[in-house]
């Protein structure tokens, strides 16, 4: 089956509930709409399957979730190719596009892929898979640490036979086969960041013998507050009712939703997450540090109040969180008494954002909805004060300079304006901003097949777009702006609430001969590139013009705590020059456009969104970028 066969399969997600297969069974729970939990997450097989298909050798695939002998599940790939696949490059072309947890941690080459008579995926006939292990050559164990560390490696993993070489996490590691190698292995006083560091058995071997202790290492009383976050939290506070620190939202629940319940869910995901009640403390020199809060009351109370009353309420619903030694975050559930007698249910939530960002609250979210269901939020392994304490570790030493060296190198490589994106207005120095919501009317259909067709992320096709507008306005054919990184690419953050993000430039070149598949996937390239060397500061690119794609939205009612709720940001109005973030919605890409009207007259905005539209359709219809270049000087956008 082609690449184009397998979208016209229908696959309803039916499966037994077990299958006469050792390591091979009941991977949809009696579920049918394809989805499986892999290592706390909610995972779309059919998602990763895309993934999969979309690696240039690969000609058809399927994946499964199948169990781990050692406990958890995983998942497998099944492919199929007209020629040799690189297991390893097709494991790293996934990473580079999905989360770790969604990156097969076993592939598997087969002449074709088993159907039935109806042409479903024929899963009895799937050949058992073994967990990926790396290809390289077997390497013994050349002490007693390695041996032991081998030993560990394979109880966790549930592979016969490690090499010292082999990588953990490429060999489908994740955080229950982390605590099960600390259990094997608890001679050797592991601790989670000296298995991420020394990855392989003789590399945490190596770190055993130069550190000449068993790992333990001092725990800190307060902990660095980040240049990122102080610069956001400074940023905030010199606005009005330091507007550009709140990241709340409030959640419409089912009149079917028990608030006492739900109060208790929010209490054990609170609990599970105890990072959260951080409170910055002043110290000697004025410096501002983090300090674990007491996590006392952190249960909501049920707000029982009048339509009216609420609406009045409603109003001034923010609460000032940004002095030192206060709580940072507040919820509240609300039982809102209608007029004609009907009973309305609020969850709202604010956080202070130097202490959270998106990804936070879809954990949040995530995490409350499983406690209502009675399951155990697991508890962090790795806090937001860890990944501060690595900041700090990491930022005066001289392998950081050399990266931000290498940021500022590369971003005048590309241009001599880094984030500039001049208007049409002079602001003098001042802003009065504006901001909007607006759908791009861009053909998703077209756009899917080109990302499809060429192996690139529509982030990536979002920012060529982007980078070659703002180059055309500096009068070149280069352009750099800022955007950042969600570091949860990385598995010890995978679970943890906090502010875990980093800045990069985002740089486009372009040249009249390009094709748009050429131009696309080189600034995919150099996204890639520029994350490897993400910096905890954005000086590389001054914050002028940002760009931001934040991929999928919560696009209508979803399921919540006892049955449909409906999720609403609450507006901010920041002080920002031009800030360009984008979201995908089933529909269509959404833009969230902040922009400073002293400097950007609404006619300069309306034209760069119509250009905007144009040059994604333009590069998804194959246009060479000389005609996308003409159809933007003279405005004759087909």
């Amino acid at each position: 089956m082609t690449k184009d066969e397998w979208k016209k399969t229908h696959f309803d997600g039916e499966l037994p509930d077990c299958l006469p297969l050792p390591n091979l069974r009941g991977v949809y729970d009696g579920r049918r709409d394809g989805l499986v939990k892999i290592r706390g997450f909610r995972v779309e097989l059919a998602e990763v399957e895309e993934a999969v298909r979309d690696f240039p050798a690969v000609r058809d695939a399927a994946a499964v979730a199948c169990d781990n002998p050692s406990g958890g599940k995983f998942i497998a790939a099944y492919v199929t190719s007209d020629g040799y696949i690189d297991r390893e490059a097709l494991a790293a072309f996934i990473r580079e596009r999905k989360p770790p947890y969604m990156v097969p941690a076993a592939i598997l080459e087969l002449p074709a892929i088993p159907r039935t008579q109806n042409g479903k995926l024929d899963r009895r006939a799937l050949p058992v898979p073994e967990l990926h292990a790396s290809a390289a050559p077997y390497v013994a164990p050349k002490n007693e640490t390695e041996a032991a560390l081998v030993e560990g490696f394979a109880a966790a993993l549930g592979m016969e036979r490690v090499s010292t070489a082999e990588d953990f996490f490429a060999a489908g590691g994740d955080s229950l086969a982390l605590i099960r190698l600390l259990s094997v292995c608890r001679e050797l006083a592991l601790n989670f960041n000296l298995i991420y560091e020394g990855r392989t058995p003789a590399g945490i071997a190596g770190l055993l013998a130069k550190r000449g202790e068993k790992a333990a290492g001092a725990k800190r009383e307060t902990h660095f507050f980040g240049p990122l976050h102080e610069l956001h939290y400074n940023w905030g506070n010199s606005l009005e009712e330091g507007y550009g620190l709140h990241c709340d939202a409030t959640v419409f629940l089912s009149p079917d939703t028990d608030l006492g319940r739900l109060a208790d869910a929010i209490e054990k995901t609170l609990l599970a997450h105890p990072a959260m009640d951080g409170r910055l403390t002043p110290r000697p020199g004025g410096r501002l540090r983090w300090r674990p809060g007491d996590m006392r009351n952190v249960k909501p109370v049920i707000e029982e109040l009048s339509r009216k009353e609420y609406e009045a309420l409603k109003a001034k619903i923010r609460q000032p969180m940004n002095k030192p030694e206060t709580r940072m975050f507040v919820t509240r559930l609300f039982s809102i008494h209608e007029p004609d007698g009907r009973v309305s249910k609020e969850f709202y939530f604010d956080f202070l954002h130097p202490i959270t960002d998106g990804d936070s609250v879809n954990i949040l979210l995530e995490d409350v909805h499983a406690a209502y269901r009675g399951e155990t939020p697991a508890q962090e392994e790795f806090t937001i004060f860890d990944y501060y304490d690595r900041i700090e570790d990491t930022i005066d030493s001289a392998d950081y300079k050399n990266e931000q060296r290498w940021n500022r190198d590369f971003v005048h490589s590309f241009t001599e304006h880094p984030g500039e994106l001049p208007g049409d207005l002079d602001p003098m120095g001042k802003n009065a901003t504006k901001d909007i919501m607006v759908p791009l009317h861009i053909n998703m259909a077209a756009t899917d097949a080109f990302t499809k067709a060429h192996g690139v992320t529509d982030g990536s096709l979002l920012a060529a777009a982007f980078g070659l507008l703002q180059s055309l306005n500096n009068g070149e054919k280069g352009a750099a702006t800022l955007t950042t990184y969600n570091g949860r690419d990385d598995i010890r953050y995978e679970r943890t609430m906090g502010a875990i993000y980093r800045h990069y430039p985002l740089c486009v070149r372009w040249q009249e001969d390009m094709t748009a598949e050429r131009f696309v996937r080189e600034t995919q390239e150099n996204i890639l590139l520029c994350r490897r060397h993400a910096l905890y500061e954005g000086a590389p690119v001054p914050v002028i013009a940002a760009f931001a794609y934040q991929g999928e939205d919560i696009d209508g009612d979803f399921d919540f705590c006892g049955g449909k709720a409906r999720y609403e940001e609450i507006e901010d109005f920041e002080e920002e020059d031009f800030d360009f973030f984008l979201h995908r919605r089933s529909d269509d890409f959404y833009l969230n456009l902040t922009y400073n009207t002293l400097e950007y007259s609404d006619e300069f905005v309306s034209r760069f969104l119509k250009n905007y539209a144009g040059v994604i359709h333009a590069l998804t219809g194959g246009r060479k970028i000389s005609e996308i270049v003409r159809m933007i000087s003279e405005g004759t956008w087909l």
